[in-house]
């Protein structure tokens, strides 16, 4: 998954045809230890999208863009749009339907 730094790297990402999953977290917090392998994993079987990970600790300035206000946040971007958000632990079946019904 890739880390996402800057806000220049950001939009180079975000300007990609390809749908972007995005995970918004920090280290400290518990339920985004628990869904980072869930997200990692869904990354070996989807290879149409883009995996992301933003720490919030260490791009504020992304986060605020987005109005992250609770960690984990998911979020589903297609054509510079957010087309799902969710906040907080979630299945892994669940992120899969939202991938799948996100593809078209």
């Amino acid at each position: 998954m890739l880390e996402i730094t800057s806000q220049t790297q950001w939009e180079e990402i975000n300007n990609s045809p390809t749908p972007i999953f995005v995970i918004f977290y920090a280290k400290w917090c518990d339920p985004c230890n628990i869904m980072i392998p869930i997200i990692k994993q869904l990354e070996k079987e989807y290879s149409n999208f883009k995996f992301i990970e933003v720490d919030i600790d260490r791009n504020k300035e992304i986060s605020e863009k987005f109005h992250i206000d609770s960690i984990p946040s998911l979020i589903i971007f297609k054509n510079k749009k957010i087309i799902f958000q969710i906040t907080g632990i979630t299945s892994k079946e669940y992120c899969r339907s939202i991938i799948e019904d996100s593809k078209y």
